[in-house]
C-alpha cells in the first residue's frame, strides 16, 4: 500500500512539476504560432468571438506605412469597403521565441484581395508579440517592418 501511495505521489509531482503546459516549449511554440495565424483568418471571415479573446484590450498595432491602431480601431475596419474584399491573409517564414508568458513571433504576412477590389495585395515582415493571460495567449503588439507589392493571381 505504502509503495502504491509513493508511485501516485511521484506521478502527482513529476504531472504537476514537469507537465507540458510548462515544460513542452515545442507544443507551446506551435499553440502560439496556430493563433497567430488563425487571427488573420479570423479577420477575414470577420470572427468577432475569436478576435476579441485574442486580442490583448491594450493591443498596439504599427503598420509599416507608419498608421497605428488600436484594438478596437483594427477590428473596426472590418466595416469598410478594402476589408470586405480581402481574399486571404496568410503567413509564411514565422519563427516563435518563448520568454515565459511571453511569446514574440516573426513572420512574412501576405493579404490578398478578391479579383472585384481591383487592387494588387501587399507583403509585410512583422513582428508580434503575445502575452499569456489568463490561460489565453493574447496579441498585444504588432510592428510591421517592410512592406511590397503582390500580384492577385
Amino acid at each position: 500500500m505504502r509503495f502504491i501511495f509513493i508511485c501516485c505521489l511521484f506521478f502527482f509531482i513529476c504531472t504537476n512539476n514537469y507537465g507540458q503546459d510548462k515544460t513542452d516549449t515545442t507544443k507551446i511554440k506551435a499553440l502560439v504560432d496556430s493563433i497567430n495565424r488563425s487571427l488573420d483568418r479570423a479577420y477575414v471571415k470577420k470572427d468577432l468571438v475569436f478576435l476579441q479573446k485574442h486580442y490583448g484590450d491594450d493591443f498596439y498595432f504599427v503598420h509599416a506605412t507608419g498608421l497605428v491602431d488600436s484594438k478596437s480601431s483594427w477590428i473596426g475596419k472590418l466595416e469598410n469597403e478594402t476589408n470586405r474584399l480581402l481574399l486571404s491573409r496568410e503567413h509564411d517564414s514565422t519563427a516563435v521565441e518563448l520568454h515565459d508568458n511571453v511569446a514574440i513571433v516573426t513572420g512574412i504576412l501576405t493579404v490578398l484581395f478578391v479579383p472585384q477590389a481591383n487592387r494588387d495585395g501587399y507583403a509585410v515582415r512583422y513582428i508580434r508579440v503575445y502575452a499569456l493571460r489568463h490561460k489565453t495567449w493574447q496579441l498585444i503588439s504588432h510592428h510591421s517592418t517592410a512592406q511590397w507589392a503582390v500580384k492577385n493571381q
